[in-house]
């Protein structure tokens, strides 16, 4: 296959079968195990177990919860998440502060 082929394929974006349809397949993906993320970029909410994507261009997104603390989860967005291993180095920035 030609590499421009190889690179319009990747950048493509996902269907229904796929766990975050509308998000770049093969891209990098996250989740929450409670509360919310909601994504400034789209204005989207997404809720705990619900993917969402992330990357260099991801821009600001605020996490809401009460009580039990979060954890960010990240896999590689492919149709079948339960294949995924290895893994990538993330670089993640946190700010504390009020609204």
């Amino acid at each position: 296959m030609h590499r421009g082929a190889v690179r319009r394929r990747r950048r493509a974006l996902a269907g229904s079968g796929w766990p975050a349809p509308g998000a770049r397949r093969y891209a990098l993906i996250a989740k929450v195990t409670n509360g919310s993320m909601l994504v400034l970029k789209t204005g989207l909410f997404y809720g705990p177990g619900r993917w969402f994507p992330v990357g260099t261009d991801s821009g600001c997104m605020l996490y809401y919860h009460a009580g039990v603390p979060p954890q960010l989860i990240f896999s590689y967005y492919d149709p079948n998440l339960g294949d995924n291993g290895g893994g990538a180095s993330v670089r993640v920035s946190q700010w504390w502060g009020e609204l």
